[in-house]
């Protein structure tokens, strides 16, 4: 679908090398302030997979489930009233324009980030060098 030289360029900009590597190579100023900005795309993912790997944080997210499910199930019937009037209150008082004015900055300053971490990798001709793109 894509031309193999625009292929390349978008996975060189979208790109992240091991660090060993980039302490040869500098960092440019725009690539600095673009990773700042696109940490939702590269680092909150990486905290995630770390998270999700380690074995005692599943046991303990799996521990804390099912001890709320047999709370909810086991405990009076009076416990889904007292839930759903709380869920119905909390949804109720819950301001939507804000929500998505946050998600909508969110997602723009995470493009914004890709866009300046791209700029800032296509300037720095060694980093280019090292990866053959011409």
């Amino acid at each position: 679908m894509f031309p193999d030289r625009l292929r390349s360029h978008f996975e060189f900009a979208l790109s992240k090398e091991h660090p060993r590597i980039r302490q040869e190579i500098p960092i440019y100023r725009l690539e600095k302030i673009g990773n700042r900005f696109s940490w939702l795309v590269y680092d909150f993912r990486t905290i995630m997979g770390t998270y999700l790997g380690d074995p005692r944080f599943v046991t303990i997210c799996f521990t804390l489930f099912f001890m709320t499910l047999t709370a909810l199930l086991f405990y009076p019937s009076n416990t889904w009233d007292i839930l759903e009037q709380m869920f119905t209150w909390i949804i109720k008082h819950i301001e939507w324009k804000y929500v998505r004015f946050g998600l909508w900055l969110l997602s723009e300053i995470t493009i914004l980030g890709l866009g300046l971490r791209a700029l800032g990798r296509f300037s720095n001709p060694q980093l280019m060098k090292f990866h053959g793109i011409t």
